[in-house]
């Protein structure tokens, strides 16, 4: 199963168009391996001489072998992963929704990193490391709420809700300290539709609407505003995270073989994927065929068009009838993955 996945990635990315390329988890992988240092390449000595030097990203798909399998089993690329892809790149961690009105917050865990997400009593969306510039306690437990302030239970050092510190307990006289100083971390945080996403890196990231811009105008022609959220799972699976991607990029490919209920309703002979530098779009049009009577509620979501679109690294949007439904790949070590899937819809 695994070396069938990755020859579906191996595959996808070599469909190309003239003005377009989108970057596959392997691809990117390739190019963290460059700067991978001697100790993790010792690591895998042996693999490297075999499958990693006779593995050629730029063979055409007839003759391309596939990737090194230690890509997938190596807890040191597992590592250079998170650091050079997860922590570098526009990830989805919620909902506007869950930030609606001034005051409101949400705060987790994300790649080792505790974060907040917060609307500041301005109205303006914010987002901090959950680490407070005394001794590095979370300044917010884990979870959603509302609040006027971000108060840190174990000395009470208090910052305002746009990472501002305004109350250092029992500091006044010491020399050379400025509040001003010691504000919450910000992370980099945008919206795309109903979505929030972070960016961990240290430099400022390409815009998010920017890098998506035609998805999004895919999306809007389908309705992705003033939807409703439903509902969201979450499920862990025995796999590496580019597994699981490298599922969801075939989609055209293994849709009518494993999802046959679903295949007979969709125009696969038109099935298309346009790949851009930071996404996919999987599209294709509802089959004139008619449904089975068998089926419960395939119709209804199908309806006239389905747009698929995968975010690089790890989110997947799927825009089919009235419900959009996403699934977000958060790894857990390299060979377990926590996918949580969610529901919208109008």
């Amino acid at each position: 199963m695994l070396n069938q996945f990755v020859y579906s990635s191996k595959q996808f990315s070599k469909i190309s168009t003239k003005r377009n390329h989108c970057v596959s988890p392997v691809d990117s992988l390739r190019r963290c391996l460059s700067t991978m240092t001697p100790y993790a390449k010792e690591s895998s000595q042996e693999t490297l001489s075999l499958d990693h030097l006779r593995w050629d990203p730029s063979a055409p798909v007839e003759t391309a072998r596939l990737p090194p399998s230690f890509w997938y089993t190596d807890p040191k690329i597992f590592q250079k992963e998170m650091d050079t892809v997860f922590k570098r790149n526009w990830v989805h961690v919620g909902r506007v929704d869950q930030v609606a009105s001034p005051g409101q917050y949400f705060a987790g865990t994300l790649f080792g990193d505790r974060f907040i997400v917060a609307r500041d009593l301005k109205g303006k969306l914010q987002s901090f490391h959950n680490v407070c510039r005394h001794h590095a306690a979370h300044v917010v437990e884990e979870g959603e709420g509302q609040t006027q302030e971000f108060r840190c239970c174990y000395h009470g050092w208090t910052y305002e809700m746009d990472g501002r510190l305004r109350l250092a307990p029992q500091i006044k006289g010491i020399q050379d300290f400025k509040s001003r100083d010691f504000g919450l971390f910000p992370i980099h945080v945008e919206t795309f539709g109903p979505w929030i996403f972070l960016n961990f890196s240290r430099q400022t990231p390409e815009p998010l609407g920017t890098q998506l811009s035609q998805l999004g105008i895919e999306l809007e022609n389908l309705g992705m505003t003033n939807l409703k959220f439903i509902k969201q799972v979450e499920y862990e699976v025995d796999c590496n995270w580019k597994v699981y991607v490298d599922n969801y990029l075939d989609g055209g490919y293994h849709v009518a073989s494993l999802h046959k209920d679903l295949g007979g309703l969709l125009d696969l002979k038109n099935y298309k994927t346009t790949l851009y530098e930071k996404y996919s779009i999987q599209s294709c049009s509802k089959s004139d065929a008619e449904p089975s009577t068998d089926l419960k509620d395939f119709p209804e979501r199908v309806g006239s068009n389905v747009v698929y679109g995968w975010v690089y690294p790890n989110f997947m949007i799927n825009r089919y009838g009235h419900i959009m439904d996403t699934n977000t790949v958060i790894p857990i070590s390299q060979n377990k993955t926590k996918v949580a899937f969610g529901q919208i819809s109008s």
